[in-house]
Parts: structure tokens; C-alpha cells; sequence
């Protein structure tokens, strides 16, 4: 038994399923779907499959995803005329060059496929029930006055916005964004004595930077990211609802120039709203009312220079930099391809979701605005899909590698009750329907009494309770290594589920349960958990609902150092200043 294959036992252990995943090779898709079903019941069972995640484990709903898109894609007639967005042309070589451009007019799905649809559904089920939820009533009354002279309509989007990004930053804890690594590769050529240096982009050699490290699903998933892919995960649900929002960049000083993504931006009539996903805050307005628009900010940079707090929380940005603003549309391979818009046009009523944006339509919208100079599609969604293969490459080359993938992420591959939770998190059914689970009652499986989690390695008893048992031929080091290794992970998704069951009971209103959670469980009850800085904001965020401003502030400007502790504090100053004075001060 090699060690991946100790590693994949131990997580159907922890997960309680009967034997390890099987991963089967793409091209072996399921045959066994009688020929007679229509071209809509494949296109149908397709998207039931997406719908009802919660049920199966992820190879097997990708694979049947696959199978049914390219059997439906088989009964199709030759799509008339498509030509690649004319934005690509002017995408960086490296990207244009690359196979996920030459691929765009495909018209066959594959795994990676199935997982971008489902992506998609994950954020319009997500953009279905925030929607209508109020994130900050005094805020959205500020917008149902102010917006564009009381455009009921535009008024709507931008509340819909808002809600949109408060909770992506509740949700999607925030880290640290890595620099570009160096991009030049010395690689020898057949000639002896002869060495070329070639550009070889870092996301292609599976080397960590900023954005490209997770797609949206798994920022979703995992519930973290960076600040771009924050700004990823809140553009793109806006897309599901029918609002245009991108990032916006400054051109880049390097010899070779790559843009400097600045915030996200949401179009709203002709203007355009900023939202800091790095604050997690919408840019203020005048006074600190309202959200900011380009327009106003160009006119008036005291705006931005007010988000610094000290020379510690400084907001860098060269007021020279608001000369040339540049407009990075979020266009992911899948989401400009010809198989993805040959579905999206068969999509209606419940199962209608974006699956691709129009990025020329958009890029002449956006170029109305004032301040913007140029429209380019974002080169992070293509590193992203280099970046996962170089690393899906080096996992399947380096034992070591595959180990440590699958004891971080490896749970969340499995159909274990943690990750049923989130698919149900996603939907907004959090409580329990009958003999059916909501999403807390998951989470609640998921947390195994810690006495339990401790005497695990040393107790045959509660290894037998949970389903695990030693075969005959198991060295004893192997089988302590795999003990420790389940403990490890059983742990692992305990802090995972008591954190995000704060999130729950905030989410459904319970906000004494929320602090419980948040507070007892995660801050105090969990002092190695990896979400201790998302607990202190989302604390902070539970007060205020309770209007408990005050310990609200405290836990804002309490915050140890973490990638969101320059807007915490910025967010105590706003909280303040908003509260009235005591009389006869």
C-alpha cells in the first residue's frame, strides 16, 4: 500500500463511506443511459444532477454531468456561425497561445466542465436567497435616495450588489495576497552549449501567486481566498443576477506589464460603484454615506485618502494611478466557449443560470464611463486552469505533494456530511425540513465530541465505532501513520463545521447562536483553528445585528494581525461614526 492510497483510505474513515474514491479516467464515461431519451431529458438530467450535489460524491455527478451535456450536445444540429470573443485577440501572447483559447470553439464537456456548471449553480443558488436580504438597512435607504435620481431599477441593482459583497466578505475569509512570482525559465535547447531563456508563466509551473490559486468553486467551497479571489467570487454573483461588475486595474510597470487590479467595480446605469474586497467595504461617499463612484472618487481623492488609518493601515495608492484606469473583465476559458453558450441559450425557468458573459457587449458599456481607458478580459481565470494542472501534474509525480493535497482538501472530494452542509449552505436550506437535514444539522454530525477525537489513536474501541478496523496485513507503522492522519482530518472538519455553523446562525437570523459559535466554540474553544481571523470579523458583524455597537468596535480594533485587519478597524471608524453623540457633547 503506497502512502496516497493510506491517505484516501483514511479519508472514507473519517468520511464513513465503505471504500476509497475510484478515479476513473475521463474518457470512460458512463454508457449505460438508454438511447431513446430526448436531447431535453439529457440536457434535464445534466442540470438535476447540479441541483442535488448534496447526494452524490463529486466524480461520480461530474462524470454523469459530462456524459448527459455531450450526449445532449450529440442530438444537436451544427450551431449556425460562432466566432471567439474579439477581446481574446488582445489577451497577453501567452494566454493567447495557449491551448484553453485554441479550445474556446470545442464542442465536447469534460470533467473540468461539469465542475464550471456547477460552479455556476453554486452562485445563482447562492444569488437566489442573499438577494432579497437586507445587509445594512440605513445603507440601502441611503441608495433608494440617492442612486441615479431614484431609479427604482438601478436603485435595485446596486442594493442587490451590496448584499451580494457582504456576503462574500462574511463568508469567504480573507488571505494574504501573494506578489507575482519571477516568470523566466532558463531551459536548454538540443543544441549542446546553447541555453534560451524562455518565458515561462509561473501559474504554468504550478508556482503560488496572487488569484489564480483556486477557482471560484473552491474559494467557495473552502471558504477562503485571497483579495482577488473575493472580488472573483462577488463578480461573478452579480453575473447571476444580471449585473455587470468586473475588477478595476492601473496599467503595470514591469518590463513585462501585467495590470495592478485595484477593486471591484459595479456598473449601475452609467456609473460605476467601488467595492473594496481587500477592506472588505464599499468605497464611502462623502462624509462616509453611501458608496463612492469612480466619478466621484476621480473628482474628489480624499476619498481614498481617508482610508488610511496610520502609518501601519496606510491605503497605498499613487494619486497619479487615477490617470489611466483599465477595466479587467472576469471571463473564465469555459465561460467564453461555444459549448457553454450552445447550453446557456437551452436554459429557462428554474434552471436558467449565466454560464457565459459577453465581454465586447459589456467592454462597450463600461467604456461610457468616465476615467476608464481601456476594456481587457483578466488573464487570472487562465492561470487558474494552468496553475490547477501544473499542480494536478506534480500530484500525480510526487507522493509527498498528493499526501498533503488530500489531507487539506481531500474531505471536501468526499460525500461526507461537512460537505453535503456546505452544498445545502449554498442553497439557503440551513434548517432541518421534516427527516430531511438542513445544513446546521450537518455541520452538527460533523463535530465529534473532542474526548472522542483524543483517545481515537490509543482506543480500538472508538476506532471500531467509527468504522475503523485493522486488516491482518497492515504493518503497525502504517496503520499508527493512518491513525494519526484520520485524527488529523476528523479534527480538520470539526473546526471547519463549528465555524461555518456561526456563519449558519448568522445567515438564519440567530444571532445569541451566532456569538456562541463565533466566540465559545471558535475563538475560545478552538485556539489552533484556521478560522480565527474570519471569527473575530463575523463577531464583530453578529454584535452589530444585535446593536451592540460598542463590542462590536472592540472586537474590530481587537483583531490580531490577518489580511482583514486594516478593514476591521476601518469598519470600527465607520460603526462609530455613525452612532449619534451623547447629548451636551
Amino acid at each position: 500500500m503506497n502512502r496516497l492510497t493510506a491517505v484516501l483510505l483514511m479519508c472514507c474513515v473519517v468520511s464513513g463511506c465503505e471504500r476509497p474514491r475510484t478515479l476513473v479516467p475521463k474518457e470512460r464515461q458512463a454508457t449505460t443511459m438508454g438511447s431513446s431519451q430526448s436531447e431535453r431529458e439529457h440536457l434535464t438530467a445534466a442540470l438535476d444532477y447540479l441541483q442535488r450535489a448534496d447526494e452524490f460524491e463529486e466524480s461520480q455527478s461530474g462524470f454523469q454531468v459530462a456524459y448527459h451535456l455531450n450526449r445532449w450536445l450529440d442530438l444537436q444540429k451544427e450551431p449556425s456561425t460562432w466566432q471567439p470573443d474579439p477581446l481574446t485577440a488582445k489577451l497577453p501572447r501567452d494566454v493567447r497561445n495557449s491551448r484553453e483559447v485554441s479550445d474556446l470553439g470545442r464542442l465536447r464537456f469534460t470533467i473540468e466542465d461539469a465542475r464550471a456548471v456547477q460552479e455556476a449553480v453554486w452562485l445563482s443558488q447562492i444569488a437566489h436567497w442573499i438577494s432579497p436580504r437586507t445587509a445594512d438597512a440605513e445603507l440601502e435607504a441611503w441608495i433608494s435616495q440617492h442612486v441615479t435620481g431614484g431609479d427604482s431599477l438601478e436603485a435595485e441593482q446596486l442594493t442587490v450588489a451590496h448584499r451580494l459583497f457582504d456576503w462574500t466578505v462574511r463568508n469567504i475569509q480573507l488571505d494574504e495576497l501573494l506578489p507575482y512570482p519571477a516568470d523566466v525559465a532558463a531551459q536548454p535547447t538540443p543544441q549542446p552549449g546553447q541555453v534560451v531563456q524562455t518565458v515561462v508563466p509561473p501559474p504554468q509551473r504550478g508556482i503560488p501567486g496572487p488569484g489564480y490559486q483556486f477557482f471560484p468553486w473552491q474559494t467557495l467551497l473552502y471558504g477562503r481566498g485571497d483579495s482577488w479571489q473575493r472580488a472573483r467570487v462577488f463578480v461573478l454573483l452579480c453575473r447571476q443576477q444580471g449585473i455587470d461588475a468586473f475588477m478595476l486595474a492601473f496599467p503595470g510597470k514591469t518590463t513585462t506589464p501585467r495590470p495592478r487590479p485595484w477593486l471591484a467595480a459595479v456598473l449601475v446605469g452609467e456609473r460605476l460603484y467601488l467595492f473594496d474586497p481587500r477592506l472588505g467595504l464599499p468605497i464611502f461617499g462623502a462624509g462616509g454615506h453611501g458608496i463612492a463612484t469612480l466619478e466621484q472618487v476621480l473628482a474628489d481623492p480624499q476619498l481614498l485618502a481617508a482610508l488610511t488609518l496610520d502609518d501601519t493601515h496606510r491605503y497605498e495608492l499613487d494619486p497619479a494611478d487615477l490617470k489611466e484606469i483599465l477595466v479587467l473583465l472576469d471571463a473564465s476559458p469555459t465561460a467564453l466557449s461555444r459549448r457553454m453558450k450552445a447550453v446557456e441559450q437551452q436554459l429557462t425557468g428554474k434552471y436558467r443560470v449565466a454560464l457565459t458573459v459577453s465581454a465586447s457587449a459589456t467592454a462597450a458599456k463600461t467604456q461610457r464611463c468616465r476615467g476608464i481607458s481601456d476594456v481587457a478580459l483578466w488573464s487570472v481565470p487562465f492561470e487558474t486552469e494552468w496553475y490547477q494542472q501544473a499542480q494536478a501534474d506534480r500530484r500525480e509525480k510526487d507522493d509527498r505533494a498528493a499526501m498533503e493535497h488530500e489531507l487539506e482538501f481531500g474531505i471536501f472530494s468526499l460525500r461526507v456530511a461537512l460537505v453535503q452542509a456546505r452544498y445545502l449552505h449554498f442553497r439557503g436550506e440551513l434548517e432541518s425540513q421534516g427527516e430531511k437535514p438542513g445544513a446546521k444539522a450537518l455541520y452538527l454530525q460533523s463535530r465529534l465530541p473532542q474526548e472522542q477525537l483524543n483517545a481515537f489513536t490509543s482506543s480500538e474501541e472508538i476506532q471500531k465505532q467509527l468504522g475503523f478496523t485493522r486488516d491482518k496485513d497492515v504493518r503497525d507503522v502504517i496503520w499508527q501513520a493512518r491513525l494519526k492522519s484520520s485524527q488529523h482530518m476528523m479534527q480538520q472538519a470539526k473546526r471547519h463545521a463549528t465555524y461555518w455553523l456561526g456563519l449558519a446562525q448568522y445567515d438564519s437570523g440567530k444571532f445569541d447562536a451566532a456569538v456562541e459559535w463565533f466566540e465559545r466554540r471558535t475563538l475560545e474553544g478552538s485556539p489552533g483553528s484556521p478560522w480565527l481571523s474570519g471569527a473575530r470579523y463575523n463577531l464583530g458583524r453578529t454584535y452589530e445585528a444585535l446593536h451592540d455597537f460598542e463590542k462590536a468596535c472592540r472586537w474590530y480594533e481587537a483583531s490580531e494581525p490577518s489580511p482583514q485587519e486594516h478593514g476591521n478597524r476601518l469598519r470600527a471608524r465607520w460603526l462609530r461614526q455613525r452612532q449619534p453623540r451623547p447629548a451636551g457633547n
